[in-house]
């Protein structure tokens, strides 16, 4: 052992000699590149500023004196019109080829700059004398002799002279090219001899460190030893992630089939029956979106993942978002608390099924680590972006829930991680949600920032860049122009926000924090004779809320004064209770300008509501047609053909393409829409589809519709599916208000 010891110290010592002499030889080295390539850059640049450039101009200038000589003697023999305004104009571009050639000259010839300047002024008399030459062509009595005696005597001269100048001037930028090269050749002999001792010298010291290179095997081996370590952690962790997808996959399972068994043996009681059917739907729809994140995951990790861009409205999108996450936040008697600031682009350019996920999956996990009676909230704010026609959005989530230690915050994007408390431990998921939120804020070029402490709550912001796009201004001018408003809501904030957008659409505004100064607010001005034409109540503040507020205000004013309730609740629960405390409307927070807007006509314009629903009214009528209907799952067949039929439509089937292909073919039915199965026995959807197109391409039959059904749901297996003649797309599971929409689309009305 100390002999081993003894020897590892002299290897020690001699490496690290090796290494001080081969550094000390290295920065030699690199101290005189630095010096000789300089020099060697600096001649070379010499070289390419001045003689080179030189030269080149100078035979520019050759060129153009032969040029001059040629049409100077053309103009000796040809006189016409046409031959002298060819001349002119060559002239002309030989004088500014000339002119880009003497500047170079005069700026870059090192040798003799009044040589440079001479040729310049030579080349000034060859133009003054050309100028006299061509009047001279152009008076029809010239003759040729006095045009070629003008020519010998007052041209060629100067020529001749230029001519001699171009010639020493080569001269003498080639000896200067040979002084630079001459330089650079010493430098590299230099640079050759240092070269070749450098070499000299490393090849000792790896014929040195050959021998400790041999000692070093022992540690490759031990590093070997830590990397068979390291993956058989990497494969107890997916031993975990399998034990733990085992348990969160069997759990809704048995609910499935438990649910089914009891739902079969309770069939003549309908409530229980009822009850069994909603338990199942929640686990398949849990069971579904676990499958979705596995999914989602593999296809981040293969960086296959691709936004799908369009168009959306943010009110509409919210508005959806917070009906979906509405009966979690209720089912915990949680608050909710939803605000807006500085959103004057609603409409944006993004994925809105991504942005949905990043959202859905950030505020599940602050309803579902929030205990009963905490506070959630979502806070979003437009802010100015450097990048032109895109704005910064940030999505601020909030909870009061159980937090995170500052251990599980450094691990809170990875993959499979689970915070170690006894509350996590009993909540189902895969542990690749936040992973799969934080890879979708990098691919759409956003950031993603976490705030936690145990006990008292957490906070994730993120922001995304997002192209903007104008929004068609449905807002007349003046149509609220001197209404007064009152805003009431115990958050500043959301005072703040609403009575700026009440502004933006023409209404004068006010504001306070609760309901008791409402009431003696809206008391003071009715005795003054200048009622509010509005007044806008948040349902929930502390002490007076909304609708009590409202019912204060009804005996005070009077019935003329409309009254709204803003809540980020559905508020069917209190609607007839608030109707008879007299509210006249609701309002959806986060409060957007376009759905105030809607509202406040809607309210305070009612003739224009109703002319509307009569418009709308007119156009509603049952849906009718005849689909196809093709699907190789028996249970799935049935259930899409329930849902067809029960909406007054004639439904075919088909189990697989070659049969779908047979019925187009027969002719004698017209499908206004085929629901296509993609992955089919026999023949899939793709095949069959293309030959329905070829079919009706040869046969000159009107185009069907076709619409792919596909459990696959990225962006590439829906443009898959369009590329090869399909009209539209729907994934499986089928959402009844997609397949609905689809219908209302293509079915005859």
């Amino acid at each position: 052992m100390s002999e081993n010891h003894h020897a590892a110290q002299k290897y020690h010592k001699l490496s690290s000699v090796t290494a001080i002499f081969l550094a000390v030889l290295m920065l030699g080295y690199y101290l005189v590149s630095v010096f000789y390539t300089g020099s060697i850059v600096e001649e070379i640049e010499n070289i390419k500023e001045h003689p080179f450039p030189v030269v080149i101009a100078a035979g520019d200038m050759k060129v153009n004196s032969l040029q001059i000589r040629l049409l100077a003697a053309r103009l000796g023999t040809d006189r016409s019109e046409e031959a002298i305004e060819e001349v002119s104009n060559s002239f002309v571009q030989n004088q500014e080829s000339s002119r880009e050639a003497l500047y170079i000259l005069t700026e870059l010839y090192l040798t003799d700059a009044d040589a440079a300047v001479n040729i310049s002024t030579l080349y000034d008399n060859v133009i003054q004398q050309m100028n006299v030459l061509l009047e001279m062509c152009q008076n029809s009595g010239a003759m040729d002799a006095v045009i070629k005696r003008f020519t010998d005597n007052m041209i060629i001269p100067f020529l001749d002279e230029i001519d001699s100048e171009l010639t020493l001037l080569v001269k003498n930028a080639d000896n200067k090219f040979n002084e630079f090269y001459g330089q650079s050749l010493s430098y590299r002999k230099i640079m050759l001899l240092l070269v070749t001792a450098l070499g000299i010298a490393v090849a000792v010291s790896l014929f040195i460190y050959q021998h400790i290179l041999k000692k070093r095997e022992k540690e490759a081996v031990y590093l070997q030893k830590q990397i068979a370590e390291a993956a058989q952690a990497a494969n107890e962790a997916k031993s975990q992630f399998l034990s733990n997808m085992s348990h969160d996959i069997r759990t809704p399972m048995n609910a499935v089939i438990g649910m089914t068994a009891i739902a079969s043996s309770h069939l003549d009681d309908r409530e229980r029956v009822k009850k069994c059917l909603s338990k199942i739907s929640t686990s398949s729809r849990h069971l579904l979106s676990l499958i979705n994140e596995i999914l989602d995951m593999s296809k981040i990790e293969k960086g296959k993942v691709v936004l799908n861009e369009e168009p959306i409205s943010l009110a509409d999108f919210v508005h959806d978002f917070v009906t979906i996450i509405e009966p979690q936040v209720k089912a915990k008697h949680l608050k909710l608390d939803l605000s807006i600031l500085g959103i004057t682009n609603e409409i944006v350019i993004t994925d809105s099924m991504r942005l949905h996920q990043i959202m859905q999956n950030i505020m599940s996990n602050a309803i579902k680590f929030t205990d009963e009676g905490g506070e959630v909230r979502l806070r979003m704010e437009q802010k100015s972006c450097e990048c032109d026609g895109r704005a910064i959005y940030e999505f601020q989530f909030s909870d009061t829930g159980i937090g995170m230690s500052e251990e599980f915050q450094q691990v809170l994007f990875q993959p499979f991680e689970r915070a170690a408390t006894s509350t996590v431990s009993k909540t189902e998921g895969t542990g690749l949600g936040m992973s799969i939120t934080k890879n979708i804020v990098d691919i759409m070029g956003g950031m993603i920032s976490v705030h936690s402490q145990i006990n008292v709550g957490t906070t994730i912001t993120v922001s995304l860049p997002l192209e903007t796009e104008q929004q068609e201004e449905k807002i007349i001018p003046d149509l609220f122009k001197d209404l007064r408003s009152l805003v009431v809501d115990d958050d500043q904030d959301v005072c703040i926000n609403t009575a700026e957008i009440l502004e933006e659409i023409g209404m004068k505004s006010e504001w306070v924090l609760s309901g008791e100064e409402a009431v003696v607010r809206v008391e003071t001005a009715h005795k003054q004779y200048i009622d509010y034409n509005v007044i806008i109540l948040d349902w929930l503040m502390p002490g007076m809320d909304g609708v009590r507020t409202a019912r204060e205000i009804r005996q005070k004013v009077g019935d003329d004064i409309p009254i709204i309730i803003l809540s980020a609740y559905d508020w069917t629960d209190i609607e007839e209770e608030a109707r008879e405390a007299g509210v006249t409307a609701f309002l959806s927070k986060p409060l957007f300008k376009s759905h105030l807007y809607e509202v406040m006509c809607d309210t305070l314009m009612p003739d224009r509501l109703n002319k509307d629903l009569e418009s709308d009214t007119s156009n509603v009528s049952r849906i009718s047609g005849r689909v196809l209907l093709v699907e190789d799952n028996a249970l799935n067949l049935e259930i899409a053909e329930t849902f067809l039929t029960e909406r007054g439509l004639h439904v075919d089937t088909a189990e697989n393409g070659r049969e779908a292909i047979t019925l187009v073919q027969n002719g004698s039915v017209r499908y206004d829409i085929i629901f296509m199965d993609v992955q089919m026995p026999v023949l899939d959807g793709y095949q069959a589809t293309k030959a329905i197109r070829q079919l009706e391409a040869e046969e000159m039959r009107p185009r069907t519709i076709i619409v792919g059904m596909s459990a696959n749901a990225f962006k590439e297996d829906v443009d898959k599916a369009l590329s090869i003649g399909m009209d539209d797309y729907l994934t499986k599971p089928i959402d009844s208000k997609k397949l609905e929409l689809v219908l209302t689309k293509y079915c005859s009305c």
